[in-house]
């Protein structure tokens, strides 16, 4: 029998280069023991909630700090619970399910480059844009909501196109289900794919205005009716819900202020996609003899069009509110590099063609992607830039018992990485007061505590830098 060798594709290759430039560049956190505060919180309740510490509804942090937490809903923190009921507690389940996530929504973003371009072999330049968005790759291991927000985005704009493509109804109804599931994820900012029968009829002029109604009335009716029954049938989600919309949404309009202008998501925006200008620019130059024109009636440009305005539909939102950082907008870099590489299309299509299955391409994406292999797997056993922390927190919690409660200065009940990392480690809660009560007593020498130590407290000899840990006499 004739033996058969697996032969790959010469897009592979590129597909290659994009993945291995990208392990590159995140490599050396992907897996490590380090985690953005924010990424922190949501994989402590996470892992709380696979060992039944807390409930999906009534979610909990530690034992002494937000020992009730609403203050986002809960779908992203379940979902990443049956990866530690499944794979178990270690650090790399935390960051595992970060990267799965940038997985799905690549595929549901090459799903949807191909229902607008079935025969572009440009899947792997749309990655590129999006993956090397600054914030994109910073996310990556750092397990943000937004992460699995992109996923249920992603679906729901890809539901959205197979609607108008088949005039199929359900199609419509099952993207607006994934806005109530985004909902479920981060809240109201999930309700931007909305506009998407708006923003497509605006644009593309053989879209009827009565097909546009009555898409956006089944996308609607795809949102409502899930979170309507959600919450007929059970209290507990309504009432966690509630919480979330009370302390989460009307308190960051009234009293919550991050920014000094409200136009600060705007220019984030801008800076973030500087990456891609930078890649539009180096095509311009290498394929600068070339003549390609750019007609306003070409379908081309009204892809682009489409996904910038729609991209915009979830960045101008977040104006209404001085509570804002990079992150919230995770989501949109998707749109926004699918319309762009729409826009030079035959630029990109001819550079494509230009290097695909040459030998230095297949030589040069080989040993990038082997090279990112290299620096993800290096991660896996590193700590990052809490290398320190970490580690005394590592020999601090061997040496108390799980579980266990400790007191520590009024000045660390803002270390909440600190709080996160001892539970997260062995379920040690850290209660910050002037009214000292435990057994034992934590100080973090960077904020000189060490004059709030009780007298009646002598220090256990551990080998830690950064923190201390004293014993009651």
């Amino acid at each position: 029998m004739e033996n058969k060798v697996l032969k790959l594709s010469p897009s592979s290759y590129l597909y290659f280069f994009v993945i291995g430039a990208f392990f590159i560049v995140t490599g050396h956190l992907m897996f490590a023991k380090y985690m953005f505060m924010d990424g922190l919180y949501y994989t402590t309740i996470a892992r709380n909630i696979a060992v039944g510490d807390g409930t999906v509804w009534d979610m909990k942090f530690t034992n002494t700090f937000f020992t009730h937490f609403h203050e986002h809903p809960p779908l992203a923190m379940w979902l990443e619970s049956l990866y530690f009921k499944v794979l178990g507690n270690s650090w790399f389940v935390d960051k595992f399910y970060s990267v799965n996530t940038y997985v799905f929504t690549a595929f549901f973003i090459r799903k949807i480059w191909k229902v607008i371009f079935p025969d572009s072999p440009l899947t792997w330049v749309v990655l590129l844009f999006w993956l090397f968005t600054p914030v994109v790759f910073w996310a990556v291991g750092n397990n943000m909501l937004e992460n699995t927000l992109s996923i249920f985005m992603m679906i729901s704009v890809y539901y959205s196109l197979k609607c108008i493509i088949t005039n199929k109804w359900y199609f419509s109804v099952l993207a607006g289900f994934f806005i109530a599931m985004g909902f479920f994820t981060k809240g109201f900012v999930a309700f931007y794919p909305l506009s998407f029968f708006v923003i497509y009829f605006l644009v593309f002029k053989t879209y009827t205005f009565k097909r546009m109604l009555m898409h956006s009335f089944l996308l609607c009716v795809g949102v409502v009716v899930p979170l309507l029954l959600l919450f007929v049938l059970n209290e507990s989600a309504y009432l966690s819900i509630k919480a979330y919309v009370n302390i989460q949404v009307v308190n960051s309009l009234k009293n919550i202020v991050t920014v000094d202008s409200r136009l600060f998501i705007v220019k984030r925006l801008f800076s973030e996609l500087l990456v891609s200008f930078s890649l539009l620019l180096l095509l311009f130059f290498s394929t600068l003899k070339e003549k390609f024109q750019i007609s306003k009636n070409r379908i081309e440009f009204k892809w682009f069009l489409f996904f910038i305005l729609f991209g915009l539909t979830g960045v101008l939102p977040i104006i209404v509110s001085l509570k804002q950082s990079g992150f919230y907008i995770l989501t949109v870099y998707p749109l926004f590099s699918i319309g762009l590489v729409s826009l030079f299309k035959d630029r990109w299509t001819y550079f494509h063609e230009k290097i695909v299955g040459s030998r230095i391409t297949k030589y040069v994406s080989t040993t990038i992607f082997l090279l990112g292999l290299i620096m993800v797997f290096s991660s896996i056993s590193s700590y990052g830039k809490d290398e320190k922390v970490v580690k005394d927190i590592e020999v601090i919690c061997r040496y108390l018992k799980k579980g266990d409660v400790i007191d520590s200065p009024i000045s660390m009940s803002d270390d909440f990485s600190i709080h996160a990392y001892f539970y997260r480690i062995n379920f040690i809660s850290i209660r910050s007061t002037t009214d000292i009560q435990n057994m034992f007593y934590v100080v973090n020498l960077d904020e000189n505590t060490m004059n709030e130590i009780p007298k009646s407290y002598r220090r256990v000899p551990l080998n830690t830098r950064k923190l201390k840990l004293y014993k009651k006499q």
